[in-house]
C-alpha cells in the first residue's frame, strides 16, 4: 500500500511518493511528464474523496448510536 499521508518508507511525505510515480520509467517529452503527474494525482483525490465518505458516514452512525442510547438502529440509517 502506498503512503500518501507521509511517514513511510524513506521519511518522505506523499510528494516523495508522487514524485517516484511520476519518475518510475525515463520521460521524453514534457506531455508525457504532465501525464504521469495527472495520474498519480487522480489516485490521491480517489482517495480523499473516499475517506471522506467514510468519515461522513461513521459520524452518522455515531451520532444515530447515541440517538438510541447504544440500542439497535441500523433500520434508520
Amino acid at each position: 500500500m502506498c503512503d500518501l499521508v507521509g511517514g513511510g518508507e524513506g521519511g518522505g511525505g506523499g510528494g516523495d511518493w508522487m514524485k517516484s510515480e511520476v519518475y518510475k520509467t525515463k520521460v521524453d517529452r514534457p506531455e508525457e511528464l504532465l501525464s504521469r503527474n495527472m495520474d498519480p494525482a487522480d489516485r490521491m483525490k480517489k482517495r480523499e474523496d473516499q475517506l471522506r465518505r467514510t468519515t461522513r458516514d461513521l459520524r452518522r452512525r455515531v451520532a444515530k448510536g447515541t440517538d438510541v442510547d447504544g440500542g439497535v438502529f441500523e433500520h434508520v440509517l
